[in-house]
C-alpha cells in the first residue's frame, strides 16, 4: 500500500476505512463514521455545504 510511506513521512497517519495493515501503522484510525462525519469533526456544517454536504 502506498499509504504506508505517506504515513511514515508526514509523521502522523490517520487511516480512514484503511485495511488493517494500513490500521496497524497509523496512529488513529476513522471506521465507523463517514467522510460527512469527518467534515462534522472539522467543524463543517450541513447549511455551509449544501446539497454538496449529502453524501
Amino acid at each position: 500500500a502506498n499509504d504506508l510511506p505517506m504515513i511514515s513521512e508526514a509523521g502522523l497517519g490517520i487511516a480512514y476505512h484503511a485495511k488493517p495493515r494500513v490500521q496497524a501503522t497509523a496512529e488513529q484510525n476513522i471506521t465507523t463514521i463517514g467522510l460527512d462525519g469527518v467534515l462534522y469533526f472539522l467543524g463543517f456544517k450541513d447549511s455551509y455545504l449544501g446539497d454538496a454536504g449529502k453524501l
